[in-house]
């Protein structure tokens, strides 16, 4: 069936919209794109088909024949057709037409039921009957030289007298091996062969046919005046309607054309801007404040009961701020163009910026306190000490040993007062590495938040709506193409 062209053209005109500067120069683009637009809009969702052929060859009676009209005027002065006549079945085709320069007195709407009554197959097929090919007025030549490129279905009506006319062969048909997969041969007037001469004339036509590269063109035999073969001739038209017509396939290749060269200026797929690279710039921001170092001396100074002042966070340098936002774009701009690379750069902050928001992180953090209350400190000592010293005193009684209250109560004291200062100094470094630890997890997660807001976010801004872009413009590329639904690069 038919495939809805105007969602391409949207897609593509959004996608240069979206593009934006990145793609260059869009001017022309989007002139071609209105003009493409404009011609699918003229023949719609029309299936054109026109019964072409020279003077005498029958093809106004077999017009007439499958519309059921007597509106082509058939006869035998030359020429034969002066003006095309139409038909359209289901609905009006009047932009078409006046496009195709059809008279209104020469037009024919069947979009009726009674019209259509048997008909209803061909709904959306407008049916041409062109003036003659072998005109003797170039006005009409011309004419029919303007509108084959629009037509979905060449019917090429030959008479078993003129089937190999020289015009038809040498200026059309040699010229039209493109358009082979939308023409038919129709060998018209069979009523004036007898059964052996219609097999040899339509072998002849097959031959003339092969000689010319449209081996594959079939041959239809039929009688406008009695109505042989137009049945099979009307059941053709049925199956073309059915088909992406010539308009939706232009507007196609315009479309495909159109979007290869932008695709050009999209390039391939960026690479995804993953936890890594937010990871490695976070670790680069910890070391050029100095938050390290300032962890370490935190836990130095709880540890060994210090109240003096700790290390202080300090401003990173500009020189490390530019080199850390160096890295950041080399990392996440991998493999842009240079219009989408650009585009990164001015999405990103200053030095100054970068450098004062990560200053700011950092010092949103408090510094811990360094002391830690003694009276806690050696009560929870005491308390371990004491447990292991009478558990020690218990077990020498219980074992009767002589020396168990002699030795134990200056044992006991001993233990209490070693266990004491062990306990106390261990509980001391826990409460140093907890602090330090604390306070360096605290920094990574401001920092972290602050390089997402100033770095990652602008950036996959520009990602996303690069990968957009490049999605939208491979997505209107024809299916012939093989790269449908995948960002290409056709340099």
């Amino acid at each position: 069936m038919r495939s809805d062209i105007s969602v391409a053209f949207r897609a593509v005109r959004d996608a240069v919209a979206l593009g934006g500067a990145e793609l260059g120069d869009t001017g022309p683009a989007l002139r071609e794109i209105a003009e493409a637009e404009a011609r699918h809009r003229m023949t719609g969702n029309h299936t054109v088909a026109a019964l072409v052929g020279g003077t005498g060859s029958g093809k106004s009676t077999l017009f007439n024949a499958l519309s059921r009209s007597s509106l082509a005027d058939p006869g035998h002065a030359r020429p034969s057709t002066r003006q095309a006549s139409a038909c359209a079945w289901g609905r009006r085709a009047d932009e078409l037409l006046d496009h195709l320069e059809v008279p209104h007195a020469r037009r024919m709407f069947q979009d009726s039921l009674l019209e259509r009554e048997g008909l209803r197959p061909l709904d959306g097929l407008v049916l041409l009957d062109l003036p003659d090919h072998d005109s003797v007025e170039e006005l009409h030549a011309a004419q029919v030289d303007r509108l084959l490129p629009v037509v979905d279905l060449l019917i090429w009506v030959v008479d078993p007298q003129k089937y190999a006319d020289h015009i038809l062969h040498e200026v059309y048909l040699r010229s039209l091996t493109v358009r082979s997969d939308a023409m038919v041969m129709v060998l018209n007037q069979t009523d004036t062969l007898d059964a052996e001469g219609r097999e040899a004339v339509a072998a002849d036509i097959r031959r003339l046919l092969a000689e010319e590269g449209l081996g594959q063109v079939p041959v239809l035999l039929t009688c406008g005046l009695t109505g042989e073969g137009v049945d099979v001739v009307r059941d053709l038209l049925a199956d073309s309607v059915q088909q992406e017509s010539t308009a939706d396939r232009t507007a196609g290749a315009a479309l495909d054309g159109i979007a290869r060269t932008l695709l050009r200026r999209v390039g391939p797929p960026a690479a995804p801007l993953g936890e890594d690279i937010l990871g490695r710039t976070v670790d680069e921001l910890m070391r050029a404040t100095g938050v390290e170092a300032v962890a370490a001396s935190i836990g130095t100074a709880v540890a060994r009961w210090r109240g003096g002042a700790l290390a202080q966070p300090q401003r990173p340098s500009r020189a490390a701020v530019a080199a850390i936002g160096s890295h950041w774009a080399v990392r996440a701009k991998a493999d842009l163009p240079a219009s989408w690379s650009q585009a990164v750069d001015g999405a990103l902050p200053s030095v100054e910026e970068l450098g004062e928001r990560s200053e700011a992180a950092v010092t949103s953090v408090p510094l811990p306190p360094v002391a830690v209350p003694r009276a806690r400190a050696l009560a929870w000592a005491g308390v371990s000490a004491g447990i292991a010293a009478v558990a020690l005193l218990v077990t020498g009684l219980a074992l009767s040993w002589p020396a168990a209250w002699t030795l134990g109560t200056p044992a006991v004291l001993a233990v209490v007062a070693a266990s004491l200062l062990v306990s106390a100094r261990a509980s001391r470094r826990t409460v140093a590495q907890q602090r330090a630890g604390a306070y360096e997890q605290d920094v990574r997660a401001a920092l972290h938040a602050t390089a997402a807001d100033v770095l990652a976010e602008p950036t996959r801004a520009v990602l996303d709506r690069h990968s957009r872009v490049g999605q939208a413009l491979a997505g209107v590329l024809r299916p012939s193409t093989g790269e449908a639904g995948a960002t290409v690069s056709t340099d």
